[in-house]
């Protein structure tokens, strides 16, 4: 059924670039066309403020939008020079994409870690041990973010999430695969320890780190209930409720969607421990180990359009627009 919506999804993405590059491709006298989603051209963390915060503008005859994944098909297409995506996005390692220096540290950290209700934890201690094992096997499990890590993370995860999305492997396969590979599944049969619920979200990355901690678990005795294609909200809500014990959450999304914040830049380091610390405090939910792969937003382009231009960071893509305006 997943990959039968997922088919559906390609289709109207499709239908979505077509029609989008007819009505808004033309008539671009900057000559640097830009393709982002829908929500992202208005939201407060989207174009304007990225506009704004570099000293740049995209002439509306430069700028096309679409559905969420529009803005790939339409930079795999050549139909535009730069596009938005998400820094663990298959399609950036699969088609080899440059992606901009966020150098002004304009987008908040969106580094992954497995959440678990503190009453669980100190039902079943060892879950701590257990989902932390998992996050070493990933680059710079258990050390502070550097831009190297944070790199190699996010490589990590576009090969895991190009495994689903463009290999068509199943989430458990591609979980499975990894917790193999990484030798974290002992194959023993062992004493039932308890029974918890892990719950996340709707999109390839939660399906597989779902998966990872379900298929772990289960290894080491607990029965594993886990929840699928749930919103952030709803994930949220059954967190403090108590119907779900796990999930893994975002320190972006932890910090300004659960705990109302507005963003400062800060670094991923930072940002994780703010999060933890006061989520612990005030919702007795503790954060472990991060992942430090930054699903944030990203602006990507081919190769060949930066090595012409001299482009590197978004700083540099803000001074090609002002020098073409």
């Amino acid at each position: 059924m997943r990959k039968t919506i997922a088919a559906a999804t390609v289709v109207l993405l499709a239908v979505t670039l077509l029609m989008t590059a007819v009505s808004c491709g033309a008539g671009c006298g900057q000559g640097i066309k830009m393709y982002v989603g829908f929500e992202f051209s208005t939201r407060p963390d989207g174009l304007p403020a990225l506009e704004q915060t570099y000293d740049f503008n995209v002439e509306e005859g430069c700028l096309m939008t679409g559905a969420p994944g529009a803005s790939l098909l339409g930079l795999e297409n050549h139909q535009c020079d730069v596009a938005m995506a998400f820094g663990t996005d298959a399609a950036i390692s699969e088609n080899g994409w440059h992606v901009y220096s966020d150098d002004k540290s304009f987008w908040p950290p969106y580094d992954l870690a497995p959440n678990v209700r503190g009453d669980v934890l100190d039902q079943y201690p060892e879950l701590e041990d257990i989902l932390n094992e998992l996050v070493a096997t990933f680059p710079g499990g258990g050390q502070d973010a550097t831009a190297q890590i944070i790199s190699d993370c996010q490589s990590v995860w576009q090969g895991l999430n190009a495994e689903v999305d463009i290999d068509k492997l199943e989430p458990d396969e591609v979980a499975q695969s990894y917790l193999e590979d990484k030798e974290l599944l002992t194959g023993e049969a062992a004493t039932t320890v308890g029974t918890v619920i892990i719950g996340n979200k709707n999109f390839t990355e939660q399906y597989i780190i779902g998966q990872m901690m379900k298929q772990l678990l289960e290894d080491r005795g607990f029965t594993v209930n886990l929840v699928s294609d749930i919103s952030t909200t709803t994930l949220r809500q059954g967190m403090e409720a108590g119907d779900i014990d796990i999930c893994a959450e975002y320190t972006g999304t932890g910090y300004m969607t659960h705990m109302g914040h507005s963003y400062e830049p800060t670094s991923n380091s930072e940002l994780y421990q703010l999060v933890k610390d006061e989520d612990e405090e005030q919702n007795n939910i503790m954060w472990l180990d991060p992942i430090w792969n930054n699903n944030t937003y990203v602006l990507v382009s081919w190769p060949d359009f930066t090595e012409e231009n001299d482009l590197d960071t978004l700083s540099d893509l803000a001074a090609l627009y002002r020098e073409r305006s």
